[in-house]
């Protein structure tokens, strides 16, 4: 059920009102959360990390019974505070919520533009440049990874730790597209974007007489090498294993070939940024919400499709999700403990604060880059 709904929204667009390109700063990312809190209000970050230290004194006992969570946590200073919130109640007044909201989302060539009214307000999205904004995003998280990943059959195998977690799964090049297949602390991610036919670069191959030019051409997936004048010997993407390593947003790539050893470098970086930034102003998308009832159509050159989500059933799953969701959870002297279980699975937790702490103060490159170990 849950999967379902973040699927659904994962598909829609979820954007920033702002009338300017999005250029990161990477020196910004060295910050931590904690810093750039300090940074904006340093009372702000005074009361949250009060807060956090509160809790190493901090006794409680709370309980899940059917989504609802009630309990009592007691501090040094002010005592026992009951805690209740029913979470199947405050669902089920989101669904009352959407029923009656209406809006429309739209991109055409990489720019959004957005309309919702809820009860009598209304929230407006205005030209903003999602392809630029995404391309800068995903081209500065590559160039913050320092890592060697092993490539099977065209196919980059990827398995770091994170601070949050294990980052898995597999990125795809050899078939016509970028297919990024990865399981994350998050969640699950799935994309697959259609490379240009521009989507191509060249690089000396070293054979016994010379190096020749080769190049590589991701739309169609082949890397053709000059043999004899107007013959090209072809090797599919997909039939290649070696190991690409990043560093700084370059990517060197080593491949065993049936011609031999093949090396080079390009700038991933650009050929990612590159390649959403095509795939986006290729697409349109067109969302319209009108009593719970969200209709979507995308078109990409002459295909089109065309799906709809009834949102406030959605959510009702998610009420019935939640409504499923029991547990017993113990804090005492800087320790959470207990268990939550949801149906017939049961997830154990044990966390201290310390933790908290610690992960408040790393910097955020590293929370987002695919090895933070190493950055």
């Amino acid at each position: 059920m849950l999967p379902n709904l973040v699927n659904s929204l994962l598909e829609s667009v979820d954007a920033i009102d702002v009338d300017i390109d999005f250029m990161p700063d990477a020196g910004f990312f060295d910050n931590s959360f904690s810093e750039l809190l300090a940074a904006i209000s340093p009372e702000a970050e005074a009361l949250l990390l009060d807060g956090v230290d509160t809790l190493i004194d901090t006794t409680g006992e709370l309980a899940i019974a059917a989504g609802v969570l009630e309990g009592t946590v007691s501090t040094p200073e002010d005592g026992p505070l009951p805690i209740l919130f029913d979470a199947p109640a405050a669902l089920t007044e989101l669904g009352d919520l959407l029923t009656d909201a209406s809006g429309s989302l739209s991109l055409v060539d990489g720019f959004v533009n957005a309309v919702l009214e809820l009860d009598d307000d209304q929230y407006e999205i205005i030209e903003f440049d999602l392809a630029t904004f995404a391309a800068d995003g995903l081209s500065f998280l590559i160039s913050e990874a320092e890592t060697v990943l092993p490539i099977v059959n065209g196919t980059v195998l990827v398995s770091e730790e994170t601070p949050l977690g294990l980052v898995e799964g597999a990125i795809s090049f050899g078939g016509g597209s970028l297919d990024v297949d990865i399981e994350t602390p998050a969640g699950a991610f799935d994309l697959v974007i259609p490379f240009s036919p521009d989507t191509q670069f060249a690089f000396a191959v070293p054979t016994p007489l010379g190096p020749v030019d080769a190049n590589v051409d991701f739309f169609t997936g082949i890397i053709a090498v000059p043999f004899l004048p107007g013959l090209d010997i072809e090797v599919p993407l997909d039939s290649l294993s070696g190991e690409l390593e990043l560093d700084d947003g370059t990517a060197s790539l080593t491949l065993d070939t049936l011609l031999g050893p093949i090396e080079t470098n390009f700038e991933v970086d650009a050929l990612v940024s590159d390649t959403v930034v095509d795939f986006l102003t290729g697409v349109t998308f067109d969302a319209q919400l009108l009593s719970g009832q969200l209709d979507i159509l995308a078109t990409s050159g002459e295909e089109a499709i065309a799906t709809a989500f009834d949102l406030v059933d959605l959510n009702n799953q998610v009420i019935e999700f939640v409504a499923e969701t029991n547990g017993d959870l113990s804090l005492d002297s800087g320790l959470l403990s207990g268990f939550i279980s949801v149906g017939t699975d049961t997830l154990d937790i044990e966390q201290s604060v310390d933790d908290l702490l610690d992960l408040l103060a790393v910097p955020l490159s590293e929370l987002f880059a695919l090895a933070p170990g190493e950055v």
